[in-house]
């Protein structure tokens, strides 16, 4: 029963996300609701937490998990389900497993996997960049960056090179950019119609800079040379993503903030406040 991993998890009552439950469980505490009443509101779903041998309520163990199935020991002992899931587990156990060998290049000699070829070409004195380079690499460019062609680490034979050389250049690469926004607004996404929004927000955001500049903290201190950049808290993207919220609110001076160049790029198109908490803002 271990924690969740996922791509994003948003807080249903703010919009906040985060990458685990576990944060989403401290995170809720803000607003005054107990995970369990969190999760019968947002995610229980028909029958949860009611026992499936006898009725009875269930525990509720996390966000995560959810409630248990079975309300004691006995019941989980007694269900049918469990003896199904038993006879599944024996069957799959009793079926041969194929094992697809892997054969060193070198000796012919033939391994279980990459991880125990990387063990064994340790015998012909060959490290597993070199063995790469020499049998497995297929393209040329593999090594380099995508976005500025500077050589990139080797994380080991299975994976080959990462494709890029930090994180700013990764955030920056237009096409894993574009990746991120077809899965994240999916196949109606429009480039030029976002294009056209961007501009407008940045048009009203340096409208507030030269208006309200003695208003944001810092603002003397963004550009390359301090590291520092202007940040929407609420995120152009979510903007546009959630109806193209007017501009001249997304590019208000109080939606404006300066932050290190890195937490920019890690922070990517997400946003650190939600547009409810922004209007508030606002309206102060």
């Amino acid at each position: 029963m271990g924690t969740k991993v996922v791509k994003e998890i948003e807080c249903k009552i703010c919009g906040k996300e985060f990458k685990l439950y576990n944060q989403l469980s401290r995170h809720i505490s803000k607003h005054n609701i107990s995970k369990k009443e969190y999760y019968d509101k947002y995610f229980k779903s028909d029958g949860e937490g009611l026992c499936r041998e006898c009725g009875k309520e269930t525990k509720f163990e996390n966000i995560s998990f959810g409630y248990h199935e079975f309300c004691s020991l006995s019941c989980l002992n007694k269900s049918k389900v469990v003896d199904e899931r038993r006879a599944k587990s024996k069957k799959n156990k009793n079926k041969r497993v194929k094992v697809k060998k892997i054969k060193c290049e070198i000796c012919q000699e033939y391994v279980v996997s990459l991880k125990a070829l990387s063990q064994h070409i340790l015998n012909h004195n060959i490290t597993s960049k070199e063995y790469y380079d020499k049998f497995l690499k297929t393209n040329e460019k593999e090594g380099f960056c995508l976005e500025c062609n500077k050589p990139t680490k080797f994380k080991g034979l299975k994976s080959g090179y990462q494709k890029f050389c930090n994180l700013v250049c990764s955030n920056n690469n237009e096409e894993r950019k574009k990746k991120f926004v077809l899965s994240y607004y999916g196949e109606n996404y429009n480039p030029s119609e976002y294009e056209r929004y961007n501009a407008s927000v940045w048009r009203e955001t340096n409208k507030s800079i030269k208006r309200f500049n003695k208003e944001i903290k810092n603002l003397e201190f963004r550009g390359q040379k301090f590291g520092n950049d202007l940040d929407h808290k609420f995120s152009i993207f979510h903007g546009f993503i959630s109806g193209k919220v007017d501009p001249k609110i997304v590019g208000n001076w109080r939606n404006l903030e300066v932050i290190p160049s890195i937490e920019n790029s890690r922070k990517q198109r997400r946003s650190s406040i939600s547009l409810s908490q922004l209007l508030e803002d606002i309206k102060q």
